[in-house]
């Protein structure tokens, strides 16, 4: 019997050292995908920033039309992002 419940004993360690290392692989997923917001956040910030500057300017100092077109062709307001999601199940 000593013999089974050391059989018993080392599937029980293995599966709970499974059971961390799963874990541990979630919870790296989940702060990478936190990290991933946290950038696509500030992006964005800058971006409200600067679309809030230029809506300034554009009230206080209105630009031609022409102006206004050849500045929205030469740089484009949105880019997609690089950065691919993570998931995990």
């Amino acid at each position: 019997m000593p013999g089974c419940q050391k059989k018993a004993e080392a599937k029980n360690d293995l599966l709970v050292c499974m059971n961390i290392i799963d874990h541990k692989q979630k919870v790296e997923a989940i702060i990478k995908n936190m990290k991933t917001i946290s950038a696509e956040v500030k992006k964005m910030k800058e971006l409200s920033q600067l679309l809030l500057c230029d809506l300034t300017l554009q009230f206080t100092q209105p630009m031609k039309e022409e102006d206004l077109k050849e500045t929205e062709q030469q740089s484009p307001l949105f880019e997609e992002s690089e950065t691919p999601d993570v998931f995990f199940e």
